[in-house]
This record gives structure tokens, C-alpha cells and sequence, in this order.
């Protein structure tokens, strides 16, 4: 005999979730009692078949003890349970995989994500650098501009001015020769102590001049272009240079501390 697996029309078969749900709910004696009923089966195949032909039992007869994860009678009848055996071991694989890739997920968005704002960053800082260059030439050229236009016044102003004057001027008049021969300071960084005309104890009549107090060493130059026409030691003035103009006025140069020109040497400023 041939015990054959066909299709259910109508009903759609059942998934595996529900073959493990109806196994695992069976009491073991009902599930004895299926046991009991395939050897019964089997022996009355080896019956019908005792008259010369050997006992044929297929795949298919074989399947009917076992479910659809392949648990057998024997493993029902050590108490085994589907739902924590090998199924239970192969859904917690899953799980950790499961986990796994979103953890993998998750640190390949923070990347992108970090990524994007460091882009955003750097593209933020360059254009804070750029709008920055364009406000220094804005205002380096407002300067510029400035700077020009106040030159511009005040050449203006000067033009004017020289405008005005001549026209002041009567027309014809000669024009005043440069100085060549101005006076100068004899000594820089002096203070004066006595000044001409005033009268004293320490002198016999009134100051017939300057006194240019300055620090020993200080040097001495020459009012305007002359000739050294005196030097030596004259009394109650000391050491003595004096200088001849050439208008012919004398400049006397009195209480030095040395004396560093001869008589007939040509000076100037």
C-alpha cells in the first residue's frame, strides 16, 4: 500500500509557525496514540503484501511521523518543545544579525551625517572669509577716495589763494629777491640767561648782548656766511671768535669753553 501527500483544494496549507504551534500543543499520550497507529499501518502492509512480494513503504508513509520542522515521535515523546529547541536557536542567529546590521546602519548615517556638516561647516567659513575680503576693499577704496579728494581740495584751496594774492598785486611790480644770506641760530638746544640791554651788577654798563646758555660741548656755528677775523682769550669775555659779515657786521662769540677756527677762515651756516 501507498499512502500519498496531496494538495488541499479550497484550503491553503498551513505555514510551518502553525504545524510547530499544533505539535507542541498535542499531549503526549495523543501523540502516542498517532504512534500506535502508523506501526498498526505498517503491519498491515507487511500483511497484505506476506502472499510473495516484500513490504514496500515509501518516503511519503515515513513523512506522516514527522511535522513540518521535522520533529519525530520520538522527539515529542522526550518532551521536546519546538519553539525552544533549534527553531528557538536559529531565531535568536536572526536577532543578532538583525541587530548587527542596524547597528552597522546606524554608524554609516552618523558618518554621512557628519560628513554633511563638516561641508557645511567648511563652505559656511569660506564664505565668511570672502564676504570679509570684499568689506576690506570696500573700505581700503573709500579711503582711497578720500585721501584723493581732500588733495584735490586743498590743491584747489592753494590755487586760489595764489589767485588772490596776485591779483592784489600791482601789475608790473617787481618782485622781491630771495634771501641768500638769512641768519641762523649760533647753537641748538640752548636757553637764554641774559638778553641785551639789561643791566646788572656783573656788568659795568648795560648787556651789549645774547648769552646762549647750553651744555659744555654743545657746538657752535656762524650766524650767516662771514670770515674769522679774531680768535683769542680778551678778558672779562673769555675765549673769543669774532665773525665779519659780509655787510661788514661783527658778531662776537664769547665765554666758549674751545676755539676750533683760525683768523681769515671763511664760515657759513
Amino acid at each position: 500500500m501507498t499512502v500519498e501527500r496531496r494538495k488541499h483544494r479550497g484550503t491553503p496549507p498551513r505555514s510551518h509557525a502553525a504545524a510547530r504551534s499544533r505539535v507542541s500543543a498535542a499531549p503526549l499520550p495523543a501523540a502516542l496514540g498517532a504512534l500506535a497507529m502508523v506501526l498498526a499501518a505498517s503491519g498491515a502492509m507487511a500483511a497484505d503484501n506476506g502472499a510473495g512480494s516484500p513490504p514496500t513503504v515509501t518516503t511519503a508513509a515515513v513523512g506522516v511521523a514527522q511535522d513540518a520542522q521535522g520533529y519525530t515521535a520520538s522527539d515529542l515523546r522526550r518532551g521536546a518543545d519546538p519553539r525552544t529547541s533549534r527553531g528557538g536557536d536559529v531565531d535568536r542567529e536572526v536577532l543578532a544579525e538583525q541587530t548587527e546590521l542596524q547597528a552597522e546602519q546606524r554608524t554609516r548615517a552618523l558618518a554621512a551625517l557628519n560628513k554633511k556638516s563638516e561641508q557645511r561647516a567648511a563652505k559656511l567659513k569660506t564664505a565668511a572669509a570672502k564676504q570679509a575680503a570684499k568689506l576690506r576693499a570696500e573700505a581700503t577704496k573709500r579711503a582711497e577716495a578720500t585721501k584723493r579728494a581732500e588733495a584735490t581740495k586743498q590743491a584747489e584751496a592753494t590755487k586760489q589763494a595764489e589767485a588772490k594774492n596776485q591779483a592784489k598785486s600791482p601789475a608790473g611790480s617787481p618782485t622781491a629777491a630771495p634771501t641768500t644770506n638769512q641768519w641762523v641760530l649760533p647753537v641748538a638746544g640752548y636757553q637764554l640767561t641774559a638778553r641785551y640791554g639789561e643791566s646788572s651788577s656783573l656788568w659795568s654798563t648795560v648787556h651789549t648782548g645774547l648769552d646762549f646758555a647750553a651744555p659744555e660741548g654743545t657746538p657752535l656755528v656762524a650766524v650767516a656766511q662771514g670770515t674769522v677775523t679774531e680768535v683769542g682769550y680778551e678778558g672779562s669775555y673769555g675765549n673769543r671768535t669774532i665773525i665779519t659779515l659780509e655787510d661788514g657786521t661783527e658778531v662776537w662769540y664769547c665765554h666758549q669753553a674751545a676755539m676750533s677756527v683760525a683768523v681769515g677762515q671763511s664760515v657759513e651756516p
